[in-house]
């Protein structure tokens, strides 16, 4: 990975870190100190003059879980934990900047400060930075162009979007980019090459550049350093992609058996009943234990959630669902012999990488009923490196087989696509599907989660994979 640097002669921190992280490779999440170590609740210290409340502005059809391994990297560094929160807009564009200031003047009155540091990707940036979005809002202005906004953001990070040299009000920016991406407006920005559109927000060199130029420090730690167990879990259920709640439906917590995703528990540990903010937890929850959280809702199929373990208390995990008569539903093909995925990471997938290798993402079934079928990889050509979620399932056309091919409408859609591979089920599961992640350039970072083979149509499976390894 190689960062450019233009502009940045009057943070040495920063410039110094710049040159630092030059050496490092690309989707890397390496340590500036010793990463054998475990700080526990022995967490670096920083000086009270440089915590500000932290808000994140995330991109089009986005939210929370974007910044969620960078708000467990900045409390692994000392950052306070209730000082990091997330402004969710619904739907794929914003709407007006008196909404974020309201949620702003909340956390000023919340924490007894008197402004925020403000980062934003991606679509983000034009709510925090500046507008109009496009024809459809033309009379949006960003928040930083309001003055009396302006006066209550400390400094702001503009993350692969819009950003300048010197913000609105004087408010110091920094903004991190895409190495080949063109939309640059300022002299102070830092580019981050061979990295995608997302990762930008979401990897560990972006998190460094950020925390050193927030801070002025540079971190302890850009790996996410795993803390003493139970960690702290909560959350929102929301539908897709208008990140309104899941009013009425119930979110159930299970163990389960980590070899075939299987309940290990004859009675979920928790249930929450989710109201008209989606949100849920906390839920004490152990690193070492695998878990499902299924959402239930009125004339729905159970949907299925299964997350890799989080190492590091959080807020910001999403619980994505469909709304009733959904494009997403109708474009998705059930029945009660296959099951459907829809498989995500914060991180994009890369079927293309500069190097010519590509992301491996393994899937395989057992089934007694139906027999097992042999592992294939949903990375295919035409799976472009622009996508977070991939849904999975039997295509209509070619049935009990996985013919790999693209299924029709979700390429077309902004972040997703679709592959059409077989894995057969039964009325009440009787075996295991497993994905097994493999990163390129990274083949000894996999990462493995085994699901049961639920029928698709009385229920549906979500898999997160994290975005770091």
């Amino acid at each position: 990975m190689f960062i450019q640097s233009r502009g940045l002669r009057s943070l040495p921190v920063l410039a110094a870190l710049l040159s630092g992280i030059a050496l490092v490779g690309c989707n890397s999440d390496s340590s500036s100190s010793d990463d054998d170590t475990d700080p526990g609740t022995s967490l670096p210290e920083l000086s009270e003059e440089v915590i500000r409340p932290l808000v994140f502005v995330h991109g089009g059809a986005g939210s929370a879980a974007q910044y969620m391994s960078q708000a467990m990297r900045f409390t692994a560094n000392g950052y306070p934990e209730e000082y990091i929160h997330a402004f969710e807009y619904p739907g794929v564009a914003p709407h007006n900047p008196a909404e974020l200031d309201a949620f702003i003047d909340n956390v000023l009155a919340e924490t007894g400060e008197d402004q925020v540091y403000l980062v934003a990707h991606s679509m983000g940036t034009f709510v925090g930075y500046e507008g109009p979005l496009s024809e459809a809002i033309p009379n949006y202005t960003g928040y930083l162009m309001v003055p009396e906004y302006a006066t209550k953001v400390a400094k702001y990070v503009g993350l692969d979007g819009r950003t300048a040299e010197t913000c609105p009000g004087d408010v110091p920016c920094l903004g991190i980019f895409d190495a080949d991406d063109g939309r640059a407006l300022g002299d102070n920005n830092a580019y981050l090459e061979d990295q995608e559109h997302v990762e930008t927000a979401t990897s560990a060199e972006s998190f460094a550049l950020q925390f050193a130029f927030l801070t002025g420090e540079e971190p302890a730690y850009t790996r996410i350093v795993e803390q003493e167990s139970p960690v702290s879990i909560s959350g929102r259920a929301v539908i897709f992609p208008d990140n309104t709640g899941t009013d009425g439906a119930t979110l159930e917590i299970w163990p389960v058996d980590p070899d075939t995703g299987m309940r290990s528990a004859e009675i979920p540990m928790e249930t929450y009943s989710i109201g008209a903010d989606g949100h849920w937890g906390p839920a004490e929850l152990s690193p070492d234990q695998h878990y499902e959280m299924t959402l239930i809702r009125d004339g729905h199929s159970d949907m299925h959630f299964y997350l890799q373990a989080l190492p590091r208390n959080t807020r910001f995990v999403r619980l994505n669902a469909s709304a009733t008569g959904s494009q997403i539903l109708a474009n998705t093909n059930t029945g009660p012999e296959h099951s459907t995925l829809v498989v995500t990471r914060q991180r994009e997938w890369i079927a293309d990488a500069p190097d010519g290798e590509r992301d491996e993402l393994w899937i395989s079934t057992t089934s007694p009923q139906w027999g097992d079928q042999a592992p294939v990889n949903a990375i295919v050509e035409g799976v472009t490196n622009g996508n977070i979620g991939l849904h999975i399932h039997d295509d209509e056309s070619t049935p009990a087989h996985s013919s790999l091919a693209l299924l029709d409408w979700f390429p077309d859609q902004a972040f997703q696509s679709g592959i059409d591979v077989y894995m057969p089920a039964t009325d009440e599961p009787d075996g295991t599907i497993t994905l097994r992640s493999v990163p390129h350039g990274n083949e000894g970072a996999e990462q493995i989660i085994n699901v049961p083979n639920w029928p698709s149509d009385s229920d549906r499976i979500s898999v997160q994979f994290n975005d770091w390894w």
